[in-house]
């Protein structure tokens, strides 16, 4: 007789409210997990999915009903919640957040998965084994150096997963898992998770994807406050992990997923237009009078009106073979990174017509976006987008191209930035100079679009991942674009959010608007679109180093048209620009070695990175003093000789090296200019007036010149070959004697998370300006004071980002088992080796010599 599996979950009358009991999120959940089953959890946006998550996870505690986790007790109404209990509970069970990038701990893959077992108290020997299992598991091996903010969205959610499973949890829970990955990955990551449950782990996993649900022994529906069963796995936004590809045969597409004909074909179908036009012919094509009539229900017979909404009657604006969008030979690669991410690349998308990118995550799907939005600017090539060259587009270009382009972004929290829903979409409308009236029109007509009028009064960091995701489209619908860039505009969307964004694209298609849709649903872009360009893939480090095509190979396949060519693709010496039928760009031979990107710099592998840090950075530091104390040629001549030979070790490059001390030579000039004014010693060389150049002048101006520069260049070669990860071992080990008086383990830590998480908020910084010069903002196009008010009206959301990245964080230490107090396993303690002890011989020789040179002067 085979035993019962075990529960690791058993919640009965949970409740739960953020609001002190005015709303329940949960009211009265039963729910019941056994090892080895996997449980889907489904429902609308903003349902309380997450909340249920975070429960059965132990991060949070109900307000009633008992808990019971991974076979401890953890919650009851007489007792409440038990601290201890849920610490024993936490370390069987593991959980992925919907945004990786507040799971991620520390700047190295292989570490931050590593930190987990290192918790647990894992024996050294058996950490490496589960890291390298759980890469392999996600597919993520060949970046296990990379620092985890260099990659994409979609790599660093694998690496989440990576950690997680490296802990090897008895429950695992996922929310969202494949939201931002590509079919390819998505598939892995299904693959991955059936052999996790074959080892007889549990996994709730929350999910609007129909082969996710596919997979499932359960699925539960989360809806008012309670799980119901749903046994119909089927869903409207099944995604498809399929190739495109013009020799396969379509890909099979959902009831409401039917495609638009060509325009010739549409308007043979269409009633004939009237002879007085109903709106003048300069009016936007947004002004369309209201009406309840489904959208195209004449122009298309067959389609499902249970999935239409309520949009005005339109006459399909036919595709003009004008482009309004034309990438002309573009090249673009991000500092610092030897391949370009443009190479060379050609792209035509015609006026009114649809276009969708798709391809592997890190291929540059957004950054090829970003171009198109005037929020990069390529290093060679020309683009236009709505009759404005955005390469020297001067300010009134610029703000006349923000009023025609509409731009959402991958990350939808990273587009808000008000205090409120209603006046986060009304940035852009009130931008524009309407008038209160017209504002407020449009506010209700985008978020009525969108599907998210009740939500207007909420603050946009309170909403789900896909409630933000709506009203980020809402704040760009609002503007009225021409040309609206959308990058995964449906990632993170229940069945009904997906239909209804699917609809938008369909009625802004048949107004004119010239739509960019940037995602991993094939089958929306079959059906959706006039063009499918894949973008190649690419194994270098995620998005700040992504690939396009590195080579002149080209694919022969063309392009699916289903309009007579509307848009080309073309990458480095494939063909003629003008074709409209061009080739899709190739990666076969351009792909680069693991080993050229998955590094942290291109001193990864050198003598002086190979270091101890603790040996590193008090020798180069004891080297920095000692540089201040050079006043001698002979001793200048000592401190080159030491700067030189350690630069030269560290293998990082002339020009990486002088692009990361490139602020500090300003600093060296004008020192140098103000000792050759005001030292009057020595023997005059130059006469100016009553002004003269000494030559005591100009050797106390090399002096302070090059002590300066010795001790930057020495300080850049620490930053640019030790990883903050290093940084912050190295201190713990130097303050472990101290550590009896102060937590050190504790500061330590804060100092990685801190080092780990300056470049997430800058790059949040960078987005909520773009976000802001997308929908007109000042800070690009205003005047001086204008741009002031703007770059002050960032502070706020920052602070703010800052704010819910610590709780996330919280959260995420909680989930991975890190205890104030507790010794952790140190994979890679830190050992001097002959090479630290000859580094800190040759320091201690470096600073004799330069004692003996100032004995030797005196």
């Amino acid at each position: 007789m085979t035993a019962t599996p075990h529960a690791v979950v058993d919640m009965r009358g949970v409740r739960f409210s953020y609001d002190g009991g005015t709303t329940w999120t949960l009211d009265g959940v039963d729910l019941l997990v056994r090892e080895g089953e996997r449980v889907a959890l489904v429902g609308s946006n903003g349902s309380g999915k997450s909340t249920l998550s975070l429960l059965a996870a132990g991060l949070a505690a109900p307000d009633g009903g008992t808990v019971e986790l991974a076979g401890v007790p953890v919650f009851d109404d007489a007792v409440g919640a038990r601290a201890d209990a849920y610490r024993r509970a936490r370390r069987d069970i593991g959980i992925v957040f919907q945004n990786p990038e507040d799971q991620i701990v520390t700047t190295v893959v292989s570490e931050d998965v590593a930190f987990g077992p290192e918790n647990l108290s894992t024996p050294r020997e058996q950490i490496g084994e589960r890291v390298h299992d759980a890469l392999a598991t996600v597919g993520m091996t060949a970046f296990a150096e990379a620092n985890p903010a260099d990659l994409s969205g979609g790599q660093q959610q694998r690496v989440a997963i990576a950690g997680m499973l490296a802990m090897r949890s008895r429950l695992l829970i996922l929310d969202e898992p494949t939201a931002m990955l590509d079919p390819e990955a998505r598939a892995d990551v299904l693959a991955a998770l059936d052999d996790i449950q074959a080892r007889g782990t549990a996994i709730i996993i929350v999910t609007h994807d129909a082969a996710e649900l596919a997979h499932a022994t359960r699925t539960l529906r989360l809806e008012h406050g309670r799980l119901h069963p749903a046994d119909d796995h089927s869903s409207p936004a099944c995604t498809h992990p399929l190739p495109v590809a013009a020799s396969q045969p379509p890909l099979p597409m959902a009831a409401d997923d039917v495609p638009l004909p060509a325009a010739s074909a549409l308007a043979d179908s269409l009633p004939a237009a009237p002879a007085t036009p109903t709106t003048p012919p300069s009016a936007s094509p947004w002004d369309v009078p209201p009406t309840t009539r489904p959208f195209l229900a004449d122009a298309l017979p067959d389609a499902p009106s249970t999935h239409v909404h309520d949009v005005p009657p339109l006459t399909m604006q036919p595709v003009t073979s004008a482009p309004a969008v034309v990438f002309d030979h573009v090249t673009f690669r991000y500092p610092g990174c030897a391949t370009a991410v443009l190479d060379d690349f050609s792209l035509r998308v015609a006026s009114g017509s649809t276009l969708a990118v798709v391809g592997r995550n890190g291929s540059g799907k957004t950054t090829f976006a970003k171009l198109l939005c005037a929020l990069l600017k390529p290093d060679a090539g020309s683009i236009r987008v709505a009759d404005v060259e955005l390469v020297h587009a001067n300010r009134r270009e610029r703000a006349a191209l923000r009023r025609r382009l509409g731009f959402i972004m991958q990350h939808p929290e990273r587009q808000l930035f008000a205090s409120t829903v209603a006046q986060d979409v009304a940035y852009g409308p009130r931008n524009q100079g309407l008038p209160d009236e017209d504002v407020r029109a449009r506010v209700d007509e985008a978020l009525r679009l969108v599907g998210a009028g009740h939500l207007s009064d909420r603050d946009p960091f309170t909403l789900s991942g896909g409630q933000q995701r709506l009203v980020a489209i809402a704040g760009v619908l609002a503007c009225r674009p021409k040309v609206l860039v959308m990058d995964e505009p449906t990632a993170s969307l229940d069945d009904a959010a997906r239909v209804r964004v699917r609809d938008i694209i369909r009625s802004m298609r048949a107004r004119g608007v010239t739509i960019v849709m940037i995602t991993h649903d094939l089958a929306m872009a079959h059906a959706l679109a006039d063009v499918v360009v894949e973008f190649p893939p690419s194994d270098g480090v995620g998005e700040p180093c992504e690939n396009v095509t590195g080579s002149t190979d080209r694919c022969d396949r063309p392009l699916r048209d289903a309009s007579g060519g509307i848009a080309s693709a073309r990458a480095a010496g494939s063909g003629d620009a003008d074709r409209d039928d061009g080739p899709r760009p190739c990666d076969q031979s351009s792909r680069p070695m693991p080993s050229e990107t998955i590094s942290m710099s291109d001193a990864d592998y050198s003598w002086i990175s190979s270091l101890d840090p603790r040996a590193k950075m008090l020798g180069i530091l004891a080297l920095m003093f000692t540089a201040f104390a050079m006043s001698t040629w002979p001793q200048l001549a000592v401190g080159f000789a030491a700067t030189a030979a350690i630069t030269l070790a560290s293998r990082v490059g002339v020009r990486r090296l002088l692009t990361s001390v490139r602020v500090f030579l300003a600093l060296f000039v004008v020192t140098g200019l103000l000792n050759l004014a005001v030292v009057r010693d020595g023997t005059p060389l130059l006469r100016v007036g009553g002004w003269a150049i000494t030559t005591g002048g100009v050797h106390v101006a090399l002096l302070y010149m090059l002590r300066f520069a010795f001790v930057i260049v020495l300080g850049a070669v620490v930053l640019l070959t030790t990883t903050p990860t290093a940084m912050s071992s190295a201190f713990e080990r130097m303050l472990h004697p101290l550590r009896r008086w102060i937590h050190v383990q504790e500061i330590c830590l804060v100092l990685s998370l801190a080092l780990r998480f300056l470049p997430t908020l800058v790059r949040e910084a960078v987005s909520i300006r773009d976000a802001q010069a997308a929908r007109g903002g000042s800070i690009e196009s205003g005047g001086m004071a204008k741009r002031v008010r703007a770059m002050c009206a960032i502070v706020i959301p920052v602070f703010a980002g800052a704010i819910r990245h610590a709780d996330n964080l919280a959260l995420a230490l909680d989930a991975r088992c890190y205890q104030e107090g507790v010794r952790r396993t140190q994979w890679h303690p830190l050992t001097m080796h002959t090479r630290d002890w000859l580094f800190c011989g040759g320091v201690a020789l470096t600073i004799t010599l330069v004692i003996v040179a100032h004995v030797f002067n005196m």
